[in-house]
């Protein structure tokens, strides 16, 4: 009995002997720690392939380089020695860098002499234009307004083309309508679908215009002691008598020219009314005999 007990005392003691170091190494928790550990670091797998389709793409995908609408409007103010040279040098640099001459006003005031110009120039020659404006003279200010209207062209863009396709369904619509109710209505929403297409075309067009285009106000103003001084006391004595001399003759002139032009207005009517004035003096003798 006891050798046949002694084998398993030996093997038992075995065991107990192996779960006492397993306990003291710390237990069966670094076993489960790297198990767990393991898992942790597997990621899990996402049973729906859209998001990740739709991440990968936009991963993939190169960034969209938008190509910015910007509208620039310059203003300068420049003093320069002659002011008629000055003018035709505006003239000469404006044609000469491919714009035009929007609009021109001179001020003839003596004492307050200048020439206003508004001027379109292709947007990638404003910057030299502004600086051969500056050249002519001294420059007494300058600012640039830009304006992007970038959203606003793509915007219309995007309408533009929902309604071209929107007016092609109304064609096929239009040709397809079996009464004269049916071909009126889509008649008239032809109609109005055509004229927002032609507004927005419009608009489009004028942005084009406006970002190619670039816009400046050009303001020249001719330095102090080059406009001569109006004459005062008997300087302009003889200019001033002359003036009043000419502006008399212009008096009678428009009186006479007035009085003609009453005789002639009113000669019909003296037709008429003078051989019914002498009937009746005529009568009017004959009756008092």
């Amino acid at each position: 009995m006891r050798s046949k007990i002694a084998p398993f005392g030996l093997v038992a003691l075995v065991v107990i002997l192996v779960a006492l170091v397993v306990i003291a190494l710390g237990g069966p928790g670094p076993f489960l720690a790297v198990r767990w550990v393991r898992e942790e670091a597997t990621p899990p797998v996402t049973e729906s392939k859209g998001f990740a389709g739709t991440d990968a793409m936009r991963l993939a995908a190169p960034s969209v380089v938008v190509d910015r609408k910007v509208v620039t409007h310059s203003q300068l103010a420049v003093t320069v020695p002659k002011l008629d040279a000055a003018q035709l040098r505006v003239l000469e640099i404006v044609t000469a860098l491919g714009g035009y001459v929007q609009s021109a006003n001179f001020n003839s005031h003596p004492e307050n002499q200048f020439w206003a110009f508004i001027v379109r120039i292709p947007s990638d020659q404003a910057a030299e234009a502004m600086q051969s404006f500056s050249a002519l003279g001294t420059l007494d200010s300058s600012s640039t307004n830009r304006q992007d209207v970038t959203e606003e062209f793509i915007d219309l863009e995007a309408r533009l083309s929902v309604m071209r396709q929107e007016e092609t369904r109304l064609l096929e619509l239009l040709r397809r309508a079996n009464t004269i109710d049916d071909f009126l209505k889509v008649e008239s929403h032809l109609t109005r679908v055509r004229t927002e297409i032609e507004q927005t075309t419009g608009r489009l067009k004028f942005l084009t215009h406006s970002v190619d285009m670039a816009t400046l106000s050009l303001q020249l103003t001719p330095e102090r002691g080059t406009v001569p001084p109006k004459p005062v006391g008997f300087a302009g004595l003889g200019a001033r008598l002359s003036a009043a001399y000419r502006q008399g003759q212009n008096t009678v002139v428009e009186i006479v020219s007035g009085v003609l032009v009453f005789v002639t207005t009113t000669l019909p009517l003296l037709v008429l009314i003078v051989p019914v004035l002498l009937l009746t003096l005529m009568g009017y003798r004959r009756y008092k005999k």
